[in-house]
């Protein structure tokens, strides 16, 4: 629909729950580009793979609203990571202009990443080799509270620690 883009800015599309196992919670924001907000009806498409619909829900909108969208079927990421495709399309209550926004969002196999902080580069022998695991969400944010089992194989040594 020509013009569309001038009068409408359909805002963003946060993801802000990636866990293979659950599913998405997705914040759909539709709003004029002065920053008003816009009253209509979004349509929600989930792919897992390619053209391969998984899911798709209708909600009405004003300016902002949150849907969550669990995987109907089992995701099989081979790697850490892999790309799903949403695609949202609003339509405005009153004039009924549609715009429709495509978003690729990477989801994880694992909910946290652990990075291993070391005290020196490289192990050195006959001295202790200091380090710190380190929990994070895919974010980049830390996490605290949690409580695991660490094991280290080659040496034996095996702890419960929590965040």
């Amino acid at each position: 629909m020509r013009g569309v883009n001038n009068l409408l800015n359909f805002g963003h599309i946060h993801h802000t729950d990636r866990r293979v196992h659950q599913g998405l919670n997705l914040t759909i924001e539709a709003k004029y580009h002065f920053g008003k907000p816009l009253n209509g009806l979004a349509k929600v498409e989930l792919y897992l793979n390619d053209e391969e619909m998984d899911q798709y829900k209708e909600f009405k909108v004003f300016g902002k609203e949150q849907v969550e969208l669990r995987f109907n079927e089992e995701l099989v990421v081979n790697d850490k990571q892999k790309d799903v495709l949403v695609k949202t399309t609003f339509i405005e209550r009153y004039t009924n202009r549609t715009l429709v926004k495509e978003s690729l969002i990477t989801v994880y196999k694992h909910k946290y990443r652990v990075e291993l902080i070391k005290e020196f580069p490289q192990f050195r022998p006959g001295l202790p080799f200091k380090c710190t695991l380190q929990f994070r969400y895919h974010d980049g944010t830390p996490i605290e509270g949690i409580t695991g089992e660490i094991k280290v194989t080659e040496v034996g040594f095996e702890t419960n620690a929590t965040s």
